[in-house]
């Protein structure tokens, strides 16, 4: 499913709380990994000479930051690579998302600028609007990379269905990942409240909302039987669980709490079929709302890239360290 992964750090242990979420990701793929360390161009007064050993050392810096802890994911049988690049630290994130041919970026909602009352911050923000690639969001302010062991695995993986098949693209990396990690996969289905435009509704209404909502409540129950009979085996513990609500991220946000779920996975579009923007409505809802890490798996094509996706071309200096 996965053919690359990419994980941002900066040097700070915020965001290497996403660290153990990219290692039992790639380790459940098999994918190789590329550490990045992105240097922002600082505008700073004094002489030249000095900055330019200033912007020097912070390289080397960086670079034996990445080869140390490359090293130390090899010992575990990954295939790691190592970059250092200067800019400013989003736009070389997606650059490398697209030179890299990465698949998915794994990174937490803060780093080292720190937590705010932002539920994600800027640059985490216009990765995940920008890249247009799978993306996995770690919050960093419930500490929860520690959900995952010590062997870096997951105990419940939550994904999130709505009844269409565009949803369903969900279900096989979470379940690949469930079953690598010997995890519980939970099928959550929220079915949404009819929407009533008049005030007080009208007793015709309020008769054809309920109807509405007895056929779309029995037609979840149907469909999450056959995916749970579907996915079902020896090797897969499977459960479901249907709401009934009028906010569907509301809801999952907070079944994710109360199930102690360490992933959160869904589909960047669902039943809506809505190609506006890079994740639908729904997953940026979760994203902001969920105190859980949320893997959203992209299903459009790398080609379908609209102008709020394209960035900004500026010089770069590259460091490898393979």
């Amino acid at each position: 499913m996965f053919r690359s992964i990419l994980l941002p750090l900066d040097g700070s242990v915020l965001a290497e709380a996403a660290l153990p979420h990219a290692v039992a990701l790639a380790e459940a793929f098999g994918a190789p990994l590329l550490l990045l360390r992105v240097i922002p161009v600082r505008q700073r007064g004094g002489a030249a000479p000095l900055d330019i050993i200033d912007r020097r050392l912070g390289q080397a810096e960086a670079g034996a930051y990445l080869d140390a802890l490359a090293s130390e994911l090899r010992q575990r049988g990954l295939t790691v690579s190592a970059e250092v690049l200067e800019g400013h630290p989003a736009d070389r994130i997606v650059e490398t998302v697209r030179t890299r041919d990465i698949d998915l970026v794994v990174l937490t909602t803060h780093g080292r600028g720190g937590e705010n009352e932002f539920p994600i911050c800027g640059t985490a923000q216009k990765v995940v609007s920008r890249a247009q690639v799978s993306t996995c969001v770690v919050p960093t302010s419930t500490g929860a990379h520690r959900l995952v062991g010590p062997d870096h695995t997951y105990r419940r993986v939550l994904v999130g269905l709505d009844g269409s098949r565009r949803g369903d693209w969900a279900i096989g990396p979470a379940a690949t990942l469930a079953r690598h990690a010997g995890a519980e996969l939970l099928f959550v289905h929220v079915v949404q409240l009819p929407q009533m435009v008049a005030e007080p509704p009208s007793p015709a209404m309020l008769s054809a909302a309920e109807q509405l909502l007895a056929l779309n409540r029995r037609a979840a129950v149907a469909r999450l039987a056959e995916t749970k009979a579907h996915h079902e085996s020896a090797d897969l513990r499977v459960r479901t669980r249907l709401e009934v609500a009028p906010e569907v991220a509301d809801v999952l946000a907070d079944v994710a709490e109360a199930e102690q779920a360490d992933l959160v996975v869904l589909a960047a579009h669902g039943s809506s079929a809505s190609t506006r923007h890079s994740f639908g409505a729904v997953p940026m809802r979760v994203l902001g709302d969920v105190r859980r890490p949320v893997l959203v798996m992209q299903d459009l094509p790398r080609q379908h890239e609209r102008p709020f996706a394209r960035h900004r071309a500026h010089r770069k200096t590259t460091f490898n360290h393979q």
